[in-house]
């Protein structure tokens, strides 16, 4: 299931299959005006989940963004909590409308946890790019289906984000479906200082037992690596 546009039809459809199970009783006694209306919320909801996975999630969080993505995230999730409550209350006389706030809220984390367990479980990872195809004192990796290629020299180090990588650069970081393993055999003249992230020793500028400074930016060494850092850096 490769297509992005199927895959959503069918997620769609899931959305108000489930919502039809529990509405079956009441639908046709409602109005025709509104006997429907709750599908274009829920179309709207469905946008909001492919919004909120492909923009937010993708775009802040796994770009290390967290604080960004989880405000942004909580003000629209409130934003829409408020103006369902007040549609449901004024145009369908809803009292207790907690219920449908509250499936809201669970469909967006379920579209969500569906669409994390897709991309580190079921779609195949980007396979790191064969060095013998690159050019010397080059690396190339795929970011968002297109193939980048940077001097290994721009690059300060790898932090890793579980499944993905971010290739930090001196003027940018690019977010990449790589394990930090991958990006050590992809650059073998760097050096793991933690489990979370791989240093570039030319763009070293300080060193201690707890620390490196990397293109100006401080990196804390892990305590398993501290010889194997000290060893590899010539302390």
């Amino acid at each position: 299931m490769n297509s992005p546009i199927l895959r959503n039809i069918l997620g769609l459809l899931a959305l108000i299959g489930l919502h039809l199970v529990a509405d079956r009783y009441t639908l046709m006694q409602r109005p025709m005006a509104d006997r429907f209306l709750p599908y274009l919320f829920l179309l709207g909801m469905y946008a909001w989940i492919v919004v909120h996975n492909r923009l937010l999630f993708e775009g802040y969080f796994l770009r290390g963004k967290k604080q960004l993505y989880l405000l942004i995230f909580t003000a629209v999730m409130v934003f829409f909590s408020i103006n369902m409550h007040l549609i449901l209350t004024h145009r369908f006389q809803v009292e207790d409308t907690w219920p449908a706030i509250i499936r809201f809220w669970v469909y967006t984390l379920a579209g969500l946890g569906v669409f994390a367990l897709y991309r580190t479980q079921v779609q195949p990872e980007e396979a790191p790019v064969s060095p013998k195809t690159v050019p010397s004192g080059f690396v190339t990796f795929s970011v968002d289906g297109e193939r980048m290629t940077l001097s290994v020299d721009q690059v300060l180090y790898l932090e890793s984000l579980e499944n993905y990588v971010k290739v930090v650069t001196d003027s940018r970081t690019y977010v990449t479906r790589l394990t930090l393993k991958q990006g050590e055999e992809l650059l073998p003249d760097f050096v793991r200082i933690s489990r979370s992230h791989l240093i570039n020793p030319k763009r070293l500028d300080s060193t201690s037992p707890d620390q490196v400074t990397v293109g100006g930016r401080p990196l804390r060494v892990g305590k398993v690596y501290k010889k194997y850092v000290a060893e590899m850096l010539g302390e």
